[in-house]
């Protein structure tokens, strides 16, 4: 991929696929930007540090969920209502 068109959801998809094939602790930028085929220090320039990505990963990852609303469901229930499967 040429860094010029490098954007964050291409970063997100990258470090998600690397979590999802061998677990989080396998992430690392210089990892995500070897998937990319970039420079490390060209991630730097839409993440700020492997923290900020992981947020991006989770961010990306709960975007399809759905909570089920009702004031009178605890909090746990929502949250096992939403989770797919």
């Amino acid at each position: 991929m040429p860094e010029q068109t490098l954007a964050l959801a291409p970063i997100v998809t990258a470090a998600i696929a690397v979590a999802d094939a061998e677990g989080l602790a396998a992430v690392s930028m210089r990892r995500v930007a070897a998937e990319l085929g970039v420079a490390t220090m060209s991630l730097y320039r839409h993440v700020a540090d492997k923290d900020a990505l992981v947020v991006q990963m989770l961010d990306t990852a709960l975007a399809g969920w759905s909570f089920p609303a009702g004031p009178q469901a605890v909090w746990r229930d929502r949250l096992g209502g939403a989770a797919p499967g």
